[in-house]
């Protein structure tokens, strides 16, 4: 009789942490995202998340798809937060590893029930900041040792188009812009700054290096100097038709002046601006180079 008790109870124990620990799979199965990818025939792929039974397509080779993206979060308010006020629309510019990072620091909250106390810190171990700090660069203490830096430079095209409710004529306008960011070491994507400011900090005075950010500049202020003597011709050649004509102008030269103008403004949006990229490439690759020569002299000094 004994002996049948003893069996019934170690059962019934067996059958309680059999409960239990199903339980607690299951609720993590819950809580926890699940991201996968497919390969389309295309080449192109197509990344999901899976949380619990829901399935969630998320992102593509364009980048993340924000309002997708949020609707798995809400366990973690902190983070949806986060992701809602930070990351664009479309983020077109940040590598496949900034979900990664969402996603693994997701998980890693659950384990905790998402109780997390400096969500800001937390935030920073899975390389996740705020526009405000990405738009700041590295900051000092980050500097203060030498890491390699990657850059990313990414030609964007726009094309809005806009339709009269009236009379249904669409038009359509056309808009190109250079975005460039960089890395430094482990980090996330900083901006490289307006005239590069931030990637200047971050060549931490490497004199050769520093000399293409100079003719970055250089060539940045040239063409936004000629733009804006193209936009003052053009004013005079409009004011002169207009008034009969001012600052000594002619019927013979108004022509010419009119034409120099639309040459010289419209030379700057013919031939866009790929020097940034080519300065940005040549300053990073120097800079890499010498601290790599730092590294390995280090190294045979056994330091």
């Amino acid at each position: 009789m004994k002996h049948r008790t003893g069996i019934f109870k170690f059962s019934q124990k067996l059958l309680f942490y059999f409960t239990l620990v199903h339980q607690i799979v299951y609720a993590q199965s819950q809580d926890t995202l699940t991201l996968y990818t497919e390969t389309r025939e295309t080449g192109f792929q197509n990344h999901y998340l899976l949380l619990g039974t829901q399935k969630t397509y998320v992102a593509n080779d364009n980048g993340v798809i924000k309002g997708r993206l949020i609707k798995n979060l809400s366990s973690f308010p902190e983070l949806r937060h986060y992701v809602k006020k930070n990351l664009k629309l479309v983020n077109n510019y940040e590598d496949f590893s900034y979900l990664k990072n969402i996603v693994r620091c997701y998980n890693d909250a659950s384990a905790s029930s998402f109780k997390i106390e400096n969500i800001s810190n937390y935030l920073h171990k899975y390389n996740l900041y705020s526009k405000k700090e990405i738009k700041k660069g590295p900051t000092k203490e980050m500097l203060k040792t030498k890491q390699f830096i990657n850059s990313k430079t990414l030609f964007i095209e726009n094309t809005t188009t806009h339709t009269n409710n009236e009379t249904l004529i669409s038009t359509s306008t056309y808009g190109s812009q250079f975005k460039s960011h960089f890395t430094y070491g482990n980090s996330p994507f900083y901006s490289t700054g307006f005239m590069l400011r931030n990637l200047k900090r971050a060549l931490n005075n490497d004199k050769e290096a520093v000399k293409y950010i100079k003719r970055y500049r250089f060539k940045y202020v040239s063409r936004t100097a000629l733009n804006l003597v193209g936009i003052a011709l053009a004013s005079i050649v409009v004011v002169s038709i207009a008034d009969n004509p001012p600052f000594g102008l002619t019927d013979k030269s108004t022509p010419f002046f009119g034409a120099a103008s639309v040459f010289i403004i419209g030379s700057r949006y013919l031939r866009p601006a790929e020097y940034k990229e080519k300065c940005i490439k040549k300053a990073v690759e120097i800079y890499n180079l010498h601290l790599l020569n730092e590294n390995k002299l280090l190294l045979k000094r056994g330091v």
